[in-house]
């Protein structure tokens, strides 16, 4: 016989911590040292999540200024936009601070817990919050951004590419939590 499935405190601590046995473990744990390789862990991951959303911010600006450029051809436009290297600036403000303003927002404190529309609703404050950033680089250092569409589109592609991880995240640590494959691992 399988044993019961046990999540490991890594996955679900602000779901577990007001419960009164999941206390009296923790205390047991940060005795043994085990509490700071958990957090440890934690940060690691929330780290790595970090680092793979600044990925795919930058790969949604490159995808909302090849929509646009693009699109010029396809949809016959009557005005093309500055290639590329005159948006590489939004990179510099967005791969740092895209990150930063989304852990603000509570974006990666339990996912399990969310429901899609928190998510949705964290995303959309946090492109707002960009928004106003590249909005300010624009004015005050009068950054070029002649083509309003590609931040446009930039939001749309971000929300949906963030959304999509956060579920698709959600759902394979679930799916193994579901056979047995998330265990919490104690030396002893």
């Amino acid at each position: 016989p399988r044993p019961p499935f046990r999540p490991p405190l890594t996955e679900f601590p602000p779901l577990l911590s007001g419960l009164p046995a999941h206390n009296l473990r923790l205390a047991g744990l940060r005795s043994a040292g085990i509490l700071t390789m958990l957090a440890r862990q934690q940060e690691l991951n929330t780290q790595f999540h970090q680092l793979l959303d600044a990925l795919l911010l930058a790969l949604s600006l490159f995808a909302a200024h090849a929509l646009r450029y693009y699109g010029t051809g396809w949809l016959d436009l009557p005005y093309s936009i500055d290639p590329f290297q005159n948006y590489q600036w939004l990179l510099v403000v967005i791969i740092p601070f895209g990150p930063i303003i989304l852990d603000l927002q509570g974006f990666y404190q339990s996912p399990f817990n969310k429901t899609l529309w928190k998510s949705f609703v964290q995303i959309v404050r946090t492109m707002f919050y960009l928004s106003i950033l590249v909005s300010a680089c624009v004015i005050f250092l009068r950054l070029p951004l002649t083509s309003r569409a590609v931040p446009l589109l930039f939001i749309l592609i971000a929300t949906a590419l963030l959304l999509l991880k956060e579920r698709l995240i959600v759902s394979r640590i679930r799916r193994r939590a579901a056979r047995g494959q998330v265990r919490e691992r104690i030396l002893l």
